[in-house]
């Protein structure tokens, strides 16, 4: 309900505000929907928004692995114009892998950055965010190759790939990852899997 974004200074209504779970604890939430045993390896605070994220995936049956920090990462999702925009708060709190191998997951979604905390018996997914696909645009990790599925937006596939459309940046993307799923918010996404688009 939020017709366009506010211009620096200048003031919007939207027709509702939602707060809920984000991240990875959306991705759990619906696995464990799904029948799966679900564990979410991350810092949480001891804030508001920790509690929020603890209390929800406790209502889900999802356990929770990770440090107890001061505060949790958070963003705030501004919906306008068929697409969003974001701001995000980042404590740079980390999982590590003896935190993310104490669950002896079968399988693990993580960032970019953390594809190395997957023990070596899991597989892997990779779900990018904006701050390390700016980060990997010059140079994606070589462990890409090892990942079950990359999944990212249109904005981030292009930053990664260096492509000028969303079917060129999945098809560029799959010469990394086995499995690339490109969103393109309400158009639905695409994906690149067994050499087929």
């Amino acid at each position: 309900g939020l017709e366009a974004l506010p211009a620096p200074g200048e003031e919007r209504h939207a027709d509702d505000l939602v707060v809920s779970p984000g991240g990875g604890a959306i991705t759990a939430i619906g696995a464990a929907r799904l029948g799966l045993d679900v564990a979410v390896a991350a810092p949480l605070g001891r804030d508001y928004a920790g509690g929020l994220v603890r209390a929800s995936l406790a209502d889900e049956g999802i356990a929770w692995v990770g440090n107890e920090v001061e505060r949790t990462a958070t963003t705030v999702v501004l919906p306008a114009d068929g697409d969003r925009a974001m701001v995000t708060f980042d404590p740079a709190e980390e999982v590590t892998a003896v935190q993310l191998a104490a669950s002896e997951p079968r399988a693990a979604v993580v960032g970019l950055d953390q594809i190395g905390l997957v023990p070596d018996d899991a597989y892997a997914y990779v779900a990018t965010g904006d701050a390390d696909s700016q980060r990997a645009a010059a140079q994606l990790p070589s462990a890409l190759a090892g990942v079950r599925a990359l999944l990212t937006n249109e904005r981030e596939a292009l930053m990664l790939s260096g492509r000028a459309d969303a079917a060129a940046a999945a098809w560029a993307l799959a010469e990394q990852a086995p499995c690339v799923i490109v969103t393109l918010g309400a158009e639905g996404a695409l994906a690149v899997a067994d050499g087929e688009l």
